[in-house]
């Protein structure tokens, strides 16, 4: 990366020889202003392949949240992202580890960067886990630790079941030949890793998967029920969507845009709830999202 020199290497080697233990959980955080400085999203699905799930973690981070120093070819912050997942009994799954850095001509101007969009992605056994991630400042040797607790379902098998419901700025159908971190089954779906919508968005955009769908090949028109609800902070239904959905086989994928006109500041709950009448089975997920009046990093 550009704007590193030794000295920065050796912190970085230094750091991992300390071996930084982690510390409390949050998914967003915020400076003294109200903005985001980094946020982070934990998201499991059906492995393509066997009986492992794909666990995705997103990671966005602000250059508002690290120190600008100056170098040969201009400012820049150095930092360093670990994201660690541990089993039931703590010991470690797996790490990935990522070195990156903001440049900017001027101090003051890092206020207009763009945030970071980081993919992590691990295939793991269905179980309990927990995702500690560590961000260091290398210029100032910050240290900003989270840890949460991700369970993983299993989704090879069994009765219906569904993914998590990934929030996201857009949803757009795309074609093989594109492939970036972003491209699920055919869509690019563009994570909103705050959760949070404002009133001159188009919509509340939502990916999902469902798994374990009754599906007898050559049968015609058949189909599974969706209801997608959206509840406010006291738990009153605000808007609610019923659609029917034809089964491409014994599972599908979900992309819905939810118009979020009307909608007050504030937080809200949406829930999807999946039918297959051909078994009876229902399964249902549930996240969090938040209307504001403009988004947190302006």
């Amino acid at each position: 990366m550009h704007g590193f020199n030794k000295n920065v290497w050796l912190i970085w080697i230094a750091l991992l020889l300390l071996g930084l233990l982690f510390g409390a959980a949050t998914e967003l955080n915020q400076d003294k202003q109200g903005k985001a400085v980094y946020a982070f999203d934990c998201l499991t699905f059906k492995a393509a392949k066997g009986e492992k799930a794909l666990l995705e973690v997103f990671s966005e981070i602000y250059a508002r949240g690290f120190e600008f120093r100056q170098y040969e070819h201009g400012y820049y912050a150095n930092y360093d992202l670990s994201i660690g997942l541990f089993d039931a009994e703590g010991d470690i799954e797996n790490r990935e580890t990522v070195i990156d850095s903001f440049k900017v001509d001027s101090l003051g101007s890092n206020a207009s960067l763009p945030a970071r969009l980081i993919r992590t992605a691990f295939y793991v056994d269905p179980g309990k886990y927990e995702a500690r991630i560590r961000i260091v400042d290398l210029e100032t040797l910050e240290v900003f630790r989270f840890k949460k607790q991700v369970p993983v379902p299993d989704y090879s098998r069994g009765q219906l079941k569904m993914s998590d419901l990934q929030l996201a700025t857009s949803i757009n159908m795309t074609d093989e030949s594109e492939k970036n971190m972003f491209v699920k089954n055919g869509r690019k779906v563009v994570p909103n890793v705050k959760r949070m919508v404002t009133p001159q968005m188009k919509g509340l955009y939502v990916y999902s998967e469902v798994y374990n769908l009754e599906f007898e090949p050559g049968k015609a028109n058949q189909k599974f029920a969706t209801k997608y609800t959206i509840t406010d902070s006291q738990g009153l239904e605000v808007k609610t969507i019923k659609e029917k959905n034809k089964k491409p086989g014994n599972s599908a994928v979900l992309g819905a845009g939810i118009p979020i006109d009307g909608l007050k500041e504030g937080q809200y709950q949406l829930t999807l709830v999946v039918k297959d009448p051909a078994d009876r089975e229902t399964t249902r997920r549930s996240v969090n999202f938040y209307v504001v009046k403009a988004e947190s990093e302006s």
